[in-house]
């Protein structure tokens, strides 16, 4: 999910549009078109509430594995906090293009930590496409010893949860992850015997190894 947040007139529409020519994200939720099925104002609860719309329609459309963005104004850090907590991309529309200064939003909360300010469309996919660190294990009990692991990454981080058909259904380890790691991208993937690769194939394969302690950690103990 990407959520593009900024006053009236600062371009969200134009650069979601541009996104979605570039095949980035498969769908758009606009501000002005979801008002246009019921407006619930622009006061403060206003505002809350067609955000919060957006904001659901867009976990749902994830769930079913689109890509989606939000393109509104989002006044409001908290809604869109909740929504970084689950691994939205946000991306905040910092120039004002002299258009529609009318409609400014006067108690408007500037992002203060957004992944990226006034970017171009090229700045977006090259940021989403950008390389990851990938970890992959079976996880049937996440511990300390993988979440060390996985805090060694250089970078945005990919976990694959290998499918080995043991006592806990894969799906639901990645969800775990997902929910403690909402910015990694975790996938399940079949059960993987090793590892394999041809010459110059453009990434390491990197061993991290773990103080003593961390290293005793068993998933297998922990189980019993």
């Amino acid at each position: 999910m990407i959520l593009l947040t900024g006053q009236p007139g600062t371009g969200k529409s134009t650069l979601a549009e541009a996104l979605l020519d570039a095949g980035v994200i498969d769908t758009i939720i606009d501000g002005d078109k979801l008002r246009a099925l019921g407006n619930p104002g622009y006061d403060r609860a206003g505002r809350v509430t067609n955000v919060d719309r957006a904001h659901a329609i867009a976990r749902f459309l994830e769930s079913e594995g689109k890509r989606v963005c939000v393109a509104l104004v989002q006044p409001y850090a908290f809604q869109r906090d909740e929504m970084k907590a689950r691994g939205a991309v946000e991306v905040y529309c910092a120039r004002h293009h002299g258009v529609r200064s009318e409609y400014h939003v006067e108690d408007y909360e500037a992002p203060k930590d957004a992944d990226l300010v006034s970017p171009e469309p090229e700045d977006v996919v090259a940021f989403l496409k950008r390389p990851r660190s990938l970890f992959v294990g079976r996880y049937q009990t996440i511990h300390d010893g993988h979440r060390w692991l996985w805090d060694q990454a250089e970078g945005p981080l990919a976990i694959a949860v290998r499918d080995t058909d043991e006592d806990r259904d894969a799906e639901d380890i990645a969800a775990q992850i997902r929910a403690e790691y909402p910015h990694a991208a975790v996938f399940v993937v079949p059960n993987i015997g090793s590892v394999n690769y041809g010459r110059g194939v453009g990434y390491e394969i990197i061993e991290h190894v773990p103080d003593d302690a961390t290293a005793a950690i068993s998933g297998t103990e922990l189980r019993r």
